[in-house]
């Protein structure tokens, strides 16, 4: 992250037991940066693994105020995932890639505006990121 991010737990429970929610947000001049890592309390089955990639995007679109652009399937360091464009209802533009590794969803994603989505720094925090 361009910044010394600021860091957000929560614990809530699920019929599986309790998860973690861990979020870091960040800011620079130009951009917003979020990354957020849900920790299940169980490992998923592959078509738990599609479910909770569905459930996350539809989570997003129902929770923001925001239309998405362009959604696409794509992996992070061979992990299956997906990227999704979209514009806010008040303007900036974000994208958002989403994957799960083990018993962890990731979502990252970065908003700014739309001329400065390509920008150096903004692809430098998508290529930075690693799984763990």
């Amino acid at each position: 992250m361009p910044t010394e991010p600021e860091e957000q737990v929560q614990r809530p429970e699920m019929s599986e037991g309790s998860m973690t929610v861990q979020m870091f947000m960040a800011y620079s001049v130009n951009a917003f940066y979020l990354i957020t890592v849900s920790e299940y309390p169980k490992d998923p089955s592959a078509s738990d693994v599609s479910d909770m990639l569905a459930g996350a995007r539809n989570g997003m679109v129902k929770a923001g105020n925001f239309s998405v652009v362009r959604e696409e399937d794509n992996s992070v360091q061979g992990v299956p995932g997906k990227l999704i464009h979209g514009r806010f209802a008040d303007g900036p533009y974000f994208q958002t890639q989403i994957c799960v590794h083990g018993r962890r969803l990731y979502a990252f994603s970065a908003s700014t505006d739309k001329s400065y989505a390509d920008s150096d720094e903004v692809n430098g925090f998508f290529e930075s990121f690693r799984l763990h």
